[in-house]
């Protein structure tokens, strides 16, 4: 390039330099008028549209010269502070026709960008209820575990008519008890229902001191109990360990009062007279606490003839694995009137060996593994069949039991007292015991067998949900389990 044109080209940058000082784009956008917006005074200066190129035709300096002036603009226009840079061909557009960044700004027209395409979110997976074999299992497994608890257990009851006006047929009744349960039955109880309580699980013997009618502190003793089953239903409103014979196989997942992960479960039925109006139905409602097993919320609704009974209960406070209180059994004041009741020969806690011998022919012992054994005997008079014949019952139980997880064995028959006369000929007596008799010469003993193993095998006997039942000549056999393969398993057992 020569000397002369670099001196031209160095002037007209020096001219437009001082024509056109560098401003920032605000003042930019404030110095474009638009119309009507001039003040009276302003003078407008023609502005002549360039003329329009063709392809193939050159500017005055050619397009070398063209180049150079593009870069020394550019040098110029770089070098000056600037918010944002400014197209050489484009005024600055203003707030209301400026294109969002996305658009196209090379000349052509604006050409939208499609919104970018979010895939839809996949909803969480459902996790599948639990079987209720898989629940059945699971709270074996806890209440094996478990040696003792200590809740607050709350009962609460109400009738009613479903008549019109749903009226209060009896009233309502609340009670609350601090309860304290070891794995044998042992009980302690403190509360509205005594002001102390307690069942001995080892000598059969129950107790209790209790505010009367009067006002007055009465005490009570009564001995030959084999379970705690009574006071157990009236300080819970019902068993507070689980049994699944019977229940829906629908299973939820909940949250239990307690604040615990539990399960619901469900148990009802009904039935009515064809012959009447008279109808029963009744529901019941579980909620398991997941981590120690037990029923921790119960509800019962039962209606019979249109009146319904509700019992609500529930745990709070619930404590894993404590000690009984040291005021255990409880004791009675000095000169304290007692009021004394029971069978002391209506309970012993025997051996395998001791319960054969008071039980005589006929006992059989299932395998008992690592399991603890709790054998109970007992015995109670009676009158047999339509002849009133005087008899004896006599009665082994036998749990086998880790921690709370229990099967039950119970062995029955019923022996004739001395001095009766039977008097019915479908009675016959074998080794001292009564038993049906088709023929006067044997026990009915016809029918299918569900037991393929051990002494019982062959032996009439039929399952039912979570129990086996079977029958040896006079004698009969139940066994209670958590569920029915375990129930099938212990009646295999028999030695």
């Amino acid at each position: 390039m020569s000397t002369e044109i670099e001196q031209r080209l160095a002037r007209l940058a020096h001219s437009w330099e001082a024509a056109a000082p560098a401003v920032t784009a605000g003042e930019a956008r404030a110095r474009v008028a638009r119309p009507g917006e001039a003040g009276p005074d302003h003078e407008w200066s023609a502005v002549e549209p360039a003329p329009a190129s063709s392809r193939g035709r050159t500017w005055l300096w050619g397009a070398a010269a063209s180049i150079v002036v593009a870069v020394i603009v550019a040098a110029v226009l770089v070098g000056r502070p600037s918010n944002r840079s400014i197209s050489s061909a484009q005024p600055e557009p203003t707030e209301s026709t400026a294109e969002p960044a996305s658009s196209v700004t090379d000349g052509s027209a604006a050409a939208p960008t499609a919104p970018a395409t979010i895939p839809p979110t996949a909803p969480p997976p459902v996790e599948p209820a639990p079987s209720l074999a898989a629940v059945t299992e699971a709270v074996s497994s806890r209440l094996s575990a478990l040696q003792s608890f200590r809740a607050t257990a709350t009962v609460h009851s109400s009738q009613r008519s479903l008549g019109e006006g749903s009226v209060a047929v009896a009233p309502e009744s609340t009670s609350i008890n601090e309860v304290t349960v070891l794995a044998d039955g042992t009980l302690w109880i403190e509360g509205d229902t005594a002001i102390w309580s307690s069942y001995d699980a080892s000598t059969g013997v129950t107790r209790a001191a209790f505010t009367a009618e009067d006002g007055n502190t009465r005490y009570q003793e009564i001995v030959g109990w084999t379970d705690n089953s009574t006071p157990l239903l009236i300080v819970f409103g019902h068993d507070p360990v689980m049994h699944f014979d019977s229940v829906d196989d629908s299973v939820e997942e909940v949250v239990s009062r307690l604040g615990r992960p539990a399960w619901r479960l469900t148990l009802a039925f009904g039935g009515g007279s064809t012959q009447s109006t008279l109808s029963f139905s009744q529901e019941e409602t579980f909620i398991v606490d997941q981590e120690s097993g037990l029923v921790v919320e119960y509800r019962r609704v039962s209606t019979n003839d249109a009146i319904e009974d509700v019992t609500e209960a529930y745990l709070d406070d619930l404590q894993l694995n404590v000690p009984l209180p040291d005021t255990f059994p409880g004791a009675f004041p000095d000169g304290a009137v007692v009021d004394r009741s029971g069978d002391p020969n209506g309970f012993a806690l025997l051996t395998p060996e001791q319960a054969a011998e008071r039980f005589g022919s006929g006992f059989l012992m299932p395998v008992v593994g690592d399991a603890e054994v709790r054998i109970v005997f007992s015995a109670g008079d009676g009158l047999w069949g339509e002849g009133s014949i005087p008899v004896t019952n006599l009665q082994v139980t036998i749990e086998l039991r880790h921690g709370f997880a229990k099967s039950t064995v119970l062995i029955m028959k019923t022996v004739l007292q001395p001095d009766a006369v039977i008097a019915d000929p479908g009675v016959i007596v074998v080794d001292g015991a009564l038993c049906g008799s088709a023929d006067g010469v044997r026990c009915s003993t016809d029918g299918q067998s569900v037991i393929s193993a051990g002494a019982l095998a062959g032996m009439p006997s039929v399952q039912e949900s979570t129990s086996v039942s079977a029958t040896d000549g006079p004698v009969q056999y139940t066994v209670l389990a958590a569920d029915g393969a375990a129930a099938l398993s212990i009646a295999n057992s028999f030695a």
